[in-house]
Parts: structure tokens; C-alpha cells; sequence
């Protein structure tokens, strides 16, 4: 019996090995006119000694599609793509189903890439540069990559803050949920509001932009409205995602000192679990005590001992609106 093993190198590793971009060589074995001959040559005489076979059955399907429909790209990182190792909770996956349900109405198919494999070296998403997606959906918070790629395709940034050049951005609107917060819990009368997110120690950068700008309106409006602010509720929070048992313990022994404890507490729904239960722990009771505020709703794999009040993100506004968006680029 013999036995022969397919090659799998890449068209990326092509292009390293011969020092030309991913695109040039994707078009070079397509036989692309704007690919000189001796390109087209080059690439081809490297690609048959190391074995190179493109998969025709699935360039095949992919183009058959695009001929039928408009096609985008959504480009996300790896551990946030469905299905995942390390997706734990619903939030990714309501943010495809929003995404996908906006184009379906636009007949417009979606396809998933990956950001870590994905991304040509010059830039450019193997999907558009193969001629199989018309634009790309982003959620990578990464301003350079998304300028490189927008000089390619249209490109709208999803659900992250970005400031590069020649691309929308649609962002949920975190600080009007600040003001939304602390205006529902001082309805009801609650005056000492404290927040646990993360936040850094004086002069160092947040992690993420989101949590950035809820701060930042959490502490003007908080002001604006005559609230008390502690030095205890603004001090730095600091903890490895999805370990924040210790975090929550630390701000609870820092701000529940009798003459500034909180009525209130402003949260992510992950880490009201453990708000809940270590308040309770110390023989507060919540809501009667202590009440907490979400954002998110999203406690899939972190429940909740109490039905919790918690603001959501309209991703389904969000989606129509980055679809409209590339539609019109």
C-alpha cells in the first residue's frame, strides 16, 4: 500500500518564502491579468515544488455564492469566533445573530473570518482579496490593521472603539448607559453608587475602551448631579478576566466602611454573581441593602442568585446600522 500526504502549505507561506504579498500570489495562481508574467512564473514554479493544490471545490461554492449575492466578511479574533474554547457566554453569539439577521434581510450573505489567520501581509482579508467578499465587518480593536485593511475594502468596525482612516465605527452607546444608571437608581432614591469595573491605577491605560468611557461618565455624571464620590469608589480595580472573585472582595473591604458603604452598585452582568453572593456573605441583603444594576444581560456560565435589573445592548440596531453603512460605502 502506498500512502500519500496532501500538502498544506498556504498561500501566505508562499509569499514569504518569496518575499511578495499574499494577495499578489493568490492572484499570480489565479492567473490574475494585473500579475506581470514572470510573477505569475515565479509564484507558480514555487508553488508546484512545494506541493501547493488549491481547494477548487470550495473557491468554487464561495464564488457561486458571491455571484448570486452580495457577500461580507466579518473578521473577529479567534476566542471570540462560535464555538470557540473560549466562549463562555452568549454575548458573541447574539452579536453574530444580530449581524446575520441584518444581512439576511438585505440579501447579503455573511461569512466568518479569522483574524489570526486571515489577515494577508499586506493587509487585506483573504476573502476579499480571493474576490469572494465585497466588504468587511470588523470586531478588532486594532486601529493600524483596520487602516491597512480599509485601503482594500469598505470596512466598518463592530461593537470597539477604533480611529483609523477611511472606516465607520458603531459602538453601543456606553456612556449614554451610564447616564441611564445612575439616573434610574437615584429615582429610587439611592445617593452613595458605587462601580465595580476595571479600572487602572492613576497614569496607566485602561484595558478596553468601553470601560474607559462608563468611568469617565460614571464620575462626571455622578458629580453633575451632586453624588458623593469617595476616594474607596474610585481607587483601581484590577483583575484577570473571568477572575475576579479576589477583585470583588477587595472593593467590597474598601467601600462598605460604614460612613461611605453604597446603597447602590453599578456592574457588568459577569461579576454581579459574585457581587451578590459576597454581599451576602457579609450579612447584606440585596436588593433590600445593597441594590445592583447590570449591563449586558448576559449571566450564561456566571449565574445570578437574584433576577437581576440590567441594561442590554441593542444589537440588532447595531447591525442594521453597520450594514447600511457598508451598503453605502
Amino acid at each position: 500500500m502506498k500512502a500519500t500526504r496532501e500538502s498544506t502549505i498556504s498561500v501566505n507561506a508562499i509569499a514569504r518564502k518569496i518575499n511578495l504579498s499574499s494577495s499578489t500570489v493568490s492572484r499570480a495562481l489565479r492567473g490574475h491579468p494585473s500579475i506581470s508574467e514572470a510573477t505569475r512564473q515565479r509564484v507558480q514554479k514555487v508553488a508546484e515544488q512545494e506541493g501547493y493544490r488549491p481547494n477548487k471545490s470550495l473557491q468554487k461554492f464561495f464564488k457561486s455564492v458571491h455571484r448570486r449575492n452580495t457577500t461580507f466578511a466579518m473578521l473577529v479574533m479567534p476566542e471570540n469566533m462560535v464555538g470557540g474554547t473560549q466562549q463562555r457566554d452568549t454575548f458573541f453569539s447574539r452579536v453574530f445573530l444580530g449581524v446575520q439577521t441584518a444581512l439576511r434581510a438585505r440579501n447579503i450573505h455573511l461569512m466568518i473570518a479569522n483574524a489570526a489567520t486571515d489577515i494577508m501581509d499586506d493587509g487585506n482579508v483573504f476573502a476579499v482579496a480571493e474576490g469572494v467578499a465585497d466588504g468587511v465587518i470588523a470586531m478588532m480593536p486594532d486601529d493600524a490593521a483596520m487602516t491597512r485593511l480599509a485601503q482594500h475594502a469598505p470596512v466598518v468596525v463592530f461593537n470597539h472603539e477604533c480611529h483609523g482612516h477611511r472606516m465607520d465605527v458603531v459602538t453601543p452607546g456606553i456612556s449614554q448607559c451610564a447616564f441611564d444608571q445612575i439616573d434610574y437608581l437615584m429615582a429610587r432614591g439611592h445617593r452613595r453608587i458605587a462601580c465595580f469595573r476595571p479600572r487602572p491605577a492613576p497614569g496607566q491605560p485602561f484595558m478596553n475602551w468601553q470601560d474607559h468611557q462608563y468611568w469617565r461618565t460614571y464620575e462626571q455624571h455622578s458629580l453633575e448631579q451632586g453624588l458623593i464620590l469617595p476616594a474607596e469608589y474610585l481607587a483601581p480595580i484590577r483583575f484577570e478576566p473571568y477572575h475576579h472573585d479576589e477583585a470583588i472582595a477587595a472593593f467590597l473591604d474598601r467601600v462598605l466602611r460604614p460612613d461611605i458603604a453604597p446603597t447602590a452598585m453599578v456592574t457588568y452582568d459577569l461579576y454581579a454573581g459574585g457581587l451578590v453572593t459576597q454581599l451576602r456573605q457579609r450579612g447584606l441583603r440585596v436588593p433590600q441593602d445593597v441594590s445592583i444594576i447590570g449591563y449586558d444581560d448576559c449571566t450564561f456560565g456566571f449565574p445570578c442568585p437574584i433576577e437581576l435589573t440590567t441594561f442590554r445592548q441593542d444589537f440588532e440596531i447595531m447591525a442594521n446600522v453597520a450594514a447600511q453603512l457598508l451598503l453605502d460605502r
